[in-house]
C-alpha cells in the first residue's frame, strides 16, 4: 500500500506530497489508465475516459492535481518550470502506481533506485 505523503527533495529543498482526494486520485489514475491504452492503440476503458473528463474539458490540469497543494509552494520558491513539471510527473506516478520508488525514479533518472513498478 502506498505512503499517505510522497517525500521530493527538488532544488535543495524537501516538499511532502500528500495523497489526492479519491475524486482527483481516480481521474489522475483513469488519465495513466486511458494513456496506456491509446499508446498500445487499445480502445480505453468508458470507465478509465469518463473519470478523465476533468482534463479533456480543461476543468483541471494534471500537473496541479498530481502534486495538489505542493505545486504552488514550489511555484512560490520559485523553482524551475523543469523541476515544477518533473516533480508533477514523479507525484503522478506515485499516485496512479503506488510506488515510491518509480516516483523517486521519475525525478532522478540517473539514481540507483529498487522496486521501480507497479505495486500490487
Amino acid at each position: 500500500m502506498a505512503e499517505s505523503t510522497l517525500k521530493l527533495e527538488v532544488a535543495g529543498r524537501t516538499y511532502m506530497v500528500p495523497q489526492p482526494s479519491a475524486r482527483v486520485g481516480l481521474a489522475l489514475q483513469a488519465s495513466w489508465t486511458v494513456s496506456l491504452a491509446r499508446r498500445g492503440n487499445r480502445t480505453p476503458p468508458p470507465y478509465a475516459v469518463e473519470r478523465m473528463a476533468r482534463y479533456d474539458n480543461q476543468e483541471s490540469d494534471i500537473d496541479e492535481d498530481s502534486l495538489g497543494p505542493v505545486w504552488e509552494q514550489m511555484v512560490e520558491d520559485d523553482v524551475s518550470i523543469q523541476d515544477l513539471r518533473r516533480a508533477a510527473w514523479a507525484a503522478y506516478a506515485w499516485i496512479c502506481t503506488g510506488s515510491e520508488a518509480t516516483a523517486q525514479k521519475v525525478l532522478n533518472p540517473d539514481a540507483e533506485v529498487g522496486d521501480v513498478g507497479p505495486k500490487a
